[in-house]
């Protein structure tokens, strides 16, 4: 097998904290029979060296366009027997017709068809144990969700009815089906957030979308629910070509799920608690004398209890360890998490105190990772 004569090379620049030199990436795009090409993807199809390529895609590309026409077919790159997705383009580049997918232990991920590049027909969708996930049906207007299960395997919407949430990159959207269609109020949340704080709303009546709310302000034009999650078709990534960030030999990144400390009704209400009992305990304190700042500093436990509370430059330390007193008996909170292990982290508040009137802020200090919790 020969390389292309146009054997595409990219040529990328990464900033190293000792030097700026430009890094060369040279990925191979080799013949294979009369018209077709080799392309190397890792798991997640993004383009990568030859020596670490996961999955090859056999197929025709225009390289004057850049698109993908024909049948292709993907194979495990140690194992080419192995296929784990096959389609078809049309002359155009749009994908047409019936395509399959696995995951590379040969698990069935999806199969469903396109039709001039959308979603097209009855589509069926399966966790990586084999179970079912999500059955729907796609037309160019709109999708229409059939079936739904959890990873249990319990099925929570049938025939196109009961309550389903789809579960993106960085939010999280519940609600209501009905006869397939969304029905009454969506909410998104973010999956770091333990508060379920809604992010954005959506109302439909009957199937059809109404109203929608998210930070920057209301919307009324069309959702923004997107039904799937669209890393359950992977293969999609492929027509971008696009380079894998990470160098073929480089250690893998590790990324942590690190959740702060939270409050069960929400930051608002435990400043309100905090409100609560120094309130009570300075409204028998006699403050006019005082134009002061007070720190004090302490840490939430892995139980949530706030504790080992001091205080730093005090004024005077009978009012510092009367509020370090007050502070201790707060709400216990939801400790910080890192990779769903909880730890501990640092709580600061200050006091200003002026013309026998006082105000206060707080916050939660960042995590810092130690070697303990790497």
């Amino acid at each position: 097998m020969r390389t292309i004569l146009l054997c595409i090379s990219f040529l990328l620049f990464a900033l190293s904290a000792f030097a700026q030199e430009p890094l060369q990436r040279r990925i191979s795009l080799k013949n294979f029979g009369n018209d077709s090409l080799h392309i190397p993807f890792n798991a997640a199809y993004f383009m990568v060296e030859d020596s670490c390529a996961q999955i090859t895609r056999q197929v025709k590309l225009n390289t004057k366009e850049r698109f993908f026409y024909g049948l292709f077919k993907d194979v495990l790159t140690q194992s080419p027997e192995v296929v784990v997705a096959e389609g078809n383009y049309n002359s155009d580049g749009l994908k047409d017709g019936d395509f399959t997918s696995t995951y590379l232990d040969g698990v069935l991920q999806a199969r469903g068809s396109f039709k001039a590049g959308q979603l097209d027909g009855d589509w069926q969708i399966f966790y990586p144990s084999g179970k079912p996930k999500l059955t729907f049906n796609a037309t160019q207007d709109a999708i229409t969700l059939k079936d739904a299960w959890d990873e249990n395997g319990t099925k929570v919407v049938e025939n196109g009815t009961g309550k389903y949430e789809v579960r993106l990159s960085l939010v999280t959207w519940k609600g209501k089906l009905l006869n397939g269609k969304p029905d009454g109020t969506w909410i998104a949340t973010s999956p770091q957030d333990r508060s379920n704080r809604v992010l954005s709303s959506e109302r439909f009546k009957k199937g059809e979308f109404v109203s929608g709310t998210s930070p920057i302000g209301k919307y009324t034009d069309e959702s923004r629910i997107i039904w799937f999650n669209l890393s359950d078709l992977p293969f999609l990534n492929a027509e971008k070509m696009a380079i894998a960030s990470e160098l073929c030999n480089a250690s893998p990144r590790t990324f942590r799920k690190i959740v702060g400390v939270n409050y069960r009704n929400g930051v608002e209400a435990y400043k309100e608690e905090i409100r609560r009992v120094i309130s009570e305990y300075l409204s028998t304190v006699d403050l006019k004398p005082y134009d002061d700042v007070l720190h004090i500093e302490g840490e939430v436990s892995e139980d949530g209890r706030l504790m080992n509370l001091r205080h730093k430059n005090a004024f005077n330390d009978r009012i510092a360890t009367g509020l370090e007193r007050v502070l201790g008996r707060l709400p216990l909170l939801q400790p910080a998490v890192v990779d769903g292990k909880p730890i501990k982290q640092v709580f600061r508040i200050t006091f200003k105190f002026y013309q026998g009137m006082y105000s206060f802020n707080y916050q939660f200090l960042p995590i810092r990772l130690d070697k303990q919790n790497m």
